[in-house]
């Protein structure tokens, strides 16, 4: 009698239900770090806006202002955030703005400011409040944040 190579029915649904488990206890971890980094991809995004902001001050020797709309998706956020906002020189039309939105694929990932709801470099690229910015953006239970420093530099901390 010839003797055939492959696995058994029983040997495959083992094998099939050991990797359901091992799915089932990664899935929980694997959904928080996703979250994790649509905030951090949220705030990078926001990060380049304050810096287009910032230049645009610098180079057209007035005010530009990067300033939040609220949304009722985010009412933790308050009067000082959202997950939409505009760039722009001050006293501009609004037309003339640059629209952006934080919204990834799994939702609105929120985001709230100290200090007020915009900021507002002047034609040095400084901070026209001088004080430092604390931005905060949640998804869910996770929150991370970055903060802008009277010079206008981003700080991240990962």
């Amino acid at each position: 009698m010839a003797r055939r190579s492959g696995f058994t029915l029983v040997e495959v649904l083992a094998v099939l239900a050991i990797m359901g488990i091992a799915a089932a206890m990664a899935a929980p971890s694997l959904g928080a770090y996703v979250r994790r980094q649509r905030v951090r991809g949220a705030l990078d995004l926001l990060a380049g806006d304050v810096q287009y902001a910032r230049m645009l001050a610098v180079r057209n020797g007035r005010p530009a202002v990067l300033r939040w709309e609220r949304a009722p998706e985010c009412a933790w956020a308050g009067l000082r955030g959202g997950y939409r906002y505009s760039v722009g020189l001050r006293g501009a039309p609004p037309g003339a703005a640059k629209r952006a939105t934080i919204r990834p694929a799994g939702g609105p990932v929120c985001v709230h400011m100290n200090g007020g709801d915009s900021l507002v470099f002047n034609s040095r690229g400084l901070l026209v409040s001088f004080s430092n910015r604390t931005v905060w953006a949640k998804e869910g239970r996770v929150q991370d944040s970055l903060t802008i420093s009277v010079m206008g530099r981003v700080l991240r901390r990962y």
